[in-house]
């Protein structure tokens, strides 16, 4: 599913919508899949070459769905190693 992809948290603290919708989104392939048991949600890039632009989304929850968006709910992983944190985040995926 194509989307654009606003992230409604920084580190999981909530952003206002109003200051999350002024971000530049996310554009690509919205895509799910299990990693042993979790569910992850990904945002594969428009073009094969490019990096994904926002880290897995881990345990994602469907939190609210309407004809023009989607929203979920779920644990980004920030840093590497001993060094990663694992933080809330949301998804505001908007498709067209």
């Amino acid at each position: 599913m194509l989307v654009s992809v606003y992230p409604l948290r920084v580190r999981g603290r909530r952003l206002k919508i109003e200051a999350a919708k002024r971000q530049v989104p996310a554009k690509g392939d919205l895509r799910t899949y299990q990693e042993r048991c979790h569910l992850v949600a990904v945002l594969e890039p428009a073009m094969p070459k490019d990096e994904r632009a926002l880290p897995p989304l881990f345990d994602p929850k469907l939190v609210l769905i309407s004809p023009q968006a989607i929203r979920l709910m779920g644990f980004e992983k920030v840093g590497e190693g001993e060094d990663a944190t694992t933080y809330m985040q949301e998804w505001l995926c908007e498709t067209g």
